[in-house]
């Protein structure tokens, strides 16, 4: 007999975009490192580049596009193994119940330093 598989789904911010969505469109990134990030090229710079790239020059393409690897979503989806998931998840979670105990720690100290300051 064989042993279940359990899986759960894996959401991860997408690497290309950094999780917006979008991403530079490849012309303008090209185009800006052409023109070293300079705030305006000349228009005849501006002109050449277009034109010499397919597109009339006064309706250059969108700057950002949607990121091809997440489809724009900004999120990417994969299969995981449960217990891939539980090795992931329990150290955080237990990260986080012993700051809570601190800080429930820190909170009984400074109440039982009030109680003994008030007593005086």
């Amino acid at each position: 007999m064989s042993i279940a598989q359990y899986y759960v789904t894996k959401v991860e911010p997408c690497p290309q975009c950094g999780g917006s969505g979008v991403i530079l469109h490849p012309y303008w990134r090209e185009y800006w490192e052409e023109f070293d990030n300079r705030l305006a090229p000349t228009k005849a710079e501006h002109y050449t580049f277009w034109r010499n790239h397919g597109y009339n020059p006064y309706s250059p393409p969108s700057e950002e596009i949607t990121c091809h690897n997440c489809n724009g979503s900004g999120c990417i989806e994969s299969r995981a193994s449960l217990e891939e998931a539980l090795r992931a998840i329990f150290p955080k979670m237990l990260g986080e119940i012993q700051q809570r105990e601190e800080l429930d720690l820190e909170a009984a100290d400074a109440a039982a330093f009030a109680a003994e300051w008030e007593a005086q």
